[in-house]
Formats: structure tokens, sequence, C-alpha cells
């Protein structure tokens, strides 16, 4: 990858986007980045604008500039107006652009206007530039959320033992931001009810960002009272029956729950929990991808014990502090 568009994948990395694709720019003039920016929330200035106005403040001449941007330049007027007007207005000479946006409105629809306006664009297509923004992808393709099933186990494969945290600090803190960057997270009705979870962000600073906590049970009378996430403002019970009147979403299976949590805007989950909920999400064919981290480490406890012959196709190996992470998806 052009070292310009691995700039730009770094910044697109900062942002907190959702509903909206993460997305980097950066401006080039004789070899030299003259500006750069990202989408920091959505609402707020894409990265193309933002990397137009980085290069003024800094009073670099924009015309006949190289923009690089991971996503295709959007060309129709949702929160704020095109980039694509943009572009053309500040008169920039050539756009390399990461991938095209599966976005029905743009789909090539932003390079087509680009070129028709005498601009050159280079069209790359990096799967690193699709990685970065798969739950925009899954979530415009197929209309229902992103679900990713996260545990943590131990080197005997608990996945629940006597201490509270079987993962290091620096993997809570991983998967807090994690947490940060969903939309839901969802546990299933055995977990909160031998845990009483918040599944709200900790270990990090939120930055105003605070997901939905899901909880799937088949029947919302069997969850006492006390516990703290049925009051919690952002709370949804996922149910088949809700004789308690909770906010809920009523389904007779987690396909059609997933069909209407996207209505809802939900357009990605963080599945934690233990074995029911994740036997059932495999069975229903929801997952999308896996983390699972790894505590080097052997405890008594329940270990995980899934019935299923399932492929997985390994996607990187990385390590968080004492731990090891492993993420695969579904082959």
């Amino acid at each position: 990858m052009d070292p310009f568009m691995r700039r730009a994948l770094n910044l697109a990395k900062k942002g907190y986007t959702s509903p909206n694709p993460m997305v980097g720019a950066i401006l080039v003039r004789n070899g030299e980045i003259i500006g750069e920016g990202y989408h920091r929330r959505a609402g707020m200035p894409h990265a193309e604008i933002e990397a137009i106005e980085d290069a003024k403040k800094k009073n670099n001449k924009v015309e006949g500039s190289t923009l690089y941007v991971t996503l295709e330049p959007c060309c129709h007027y949702g929160r704020t107006p095109p980039c694509t007007d943009a572009i053309i207005r500040e008169r920039i000479k050539r756009v390399v652009v990461g991938i095209r946006d599966p976005n029905p409105e743009v789909n090539g629809k932003g390079i087509e206007k680009l070129r028709g306006a005498g601009i050159e664009v280079v069209e790359k297509n990096y799967m690193e530039c699709r990685r970065i923004n798969e739950v925009y992808f899954k979530y415009m393709k197929e209309h229902i959320p992103f679900v990713m099933l996260k545990m943590a186990i131990t080197l005997n494969g608990c996945y629940k033992t006597k201490e509270r945290y079987i993962s290091s600090q620096e993997a809570l803190r991983y998967v807090h931001e994690l947490r940060k960057r969903y939309d839901a997270v969802a546990v299933g009705a055995n977990t909160l009810r031998e845990d009483d979870p918040q599944l709200n962000i900790r270990f990090i600073e939120p930055e105003g960002r605070e997901p939905y906590k899901i909880v799937f049970v088949e029947d919302t009378s069997t969850l006492p009272e006390e516990f703290k996430l049925i009051h919690d403002k952002k709370f949804i019970a996922v149910c088949q029956k809700n004789p308690r009147g909770l906010k809920a979403v009523e389904a007779k299976d987690l396909r059609e729950a997933l069909k209407k949590l996207a209505g809802m805007g939900i357009t990605s989950i963080m599945l934690e929990g233990g074995q029911a909920i994740a036997q059932s999400a495999f069975d229903s064919g929801i997952i999308d991808k896996c983390l699972f981290i790894v505590s080097p480490g052997f405890s008594d406890g329940r270990q995980l014990k899934l019935k299923l012959k399932q492929k997985m196709d390994l996607k990187r190996v990385f390590k968080l502090g004492n731990d090891i992470a492993i993420e695969c998806s579904p082959a």
C-alpha cells in the first residue's frame, strides 16, 4: 500500500463514526503532505473536508494537489454536503480512492462525478480499507448488524472461573475500546442472572459513546427487578415474550431480531457472555467474527464446549499485555 494511503488509513481509525464509515484523507503536493484529516463523528465534517481545511490553515495551496482518501468520496446530501462538490470546487487535480463505497447512493457515482469534472481518479481495492469498515460494508449490503463474538478463556478452556476477570488489564482496556466502537453489547440471560453486568464503558474515557445493552431472553418475566441493566436507559431485551413491558424487541429467532435491531439504527453488536448464547449464535449463523482472548494460565471453572463443526479463517493474532488475542471468522 502507498505510504500516503497508509497514513490516511491510520487517521481513519481515530474516528468514532457509527453509523457512518471511518475515513481518512491526505492532501499531497510534490511528494509532501500539505493537509490531512479524518471523519471524527457522524454529523461532523468528512475526512476530505478536514484535509482541505487543514491545508488552508497551514497556508498551503490546495489547487492542483493529490487527494488520498480511504473510501470513495460521497456525492449525495446527508448530514453534510457532498465531498465531491468540495473536491471539484477546490480544483484538486488527482484523487486516489482506497475502495468504493458500498452505499447505493454512492457506489461508483462519486468516482464518476469526479471524472466527469476532469479530475484524474485512481481507484484501488485495498482490503485494509474494507477491513476497517467491515461493520459498514455488512450493514450496507445486508441491512443487518455486524456481530462479533468475544470470549475470554484460560489455557485449559475455562470461560467462567472464580476470578472476576480472566483477562489482563491491557485486554480489559482493549475490550472497552471495542465497546466504544460497537453500537451494542449483548449477553444472554444466564450471564445477566449470574454476573449482573453493567456492559458500559470503563477503564477508558467514553467520550460520549455508550453502547446499547442487549439481553437475549425468552421471557422478560424471568428477569428480576434488581438487575442494573434493566434500569439503564439504553437497555433492550430481545425476547419472544415481554409480559414485563420492558423496552424490547420481540422476535421468533435471532435473525429476525437482528433485522429489527437494524431498523433501530444498530449496525454492530459485540456479543459477550457464556456458552449458551455463543452456541445459539453459531447455530443461527449470525456471527461475522470471533475474538478469543486467551489468558496463559490454568483455572478451575466452566470449560467452553461448543457443539459444532465450524472451520474458521484466522485473521490475526496479537498480544494484549500477558494475553494472546485471536481474531477469526467463520469460513
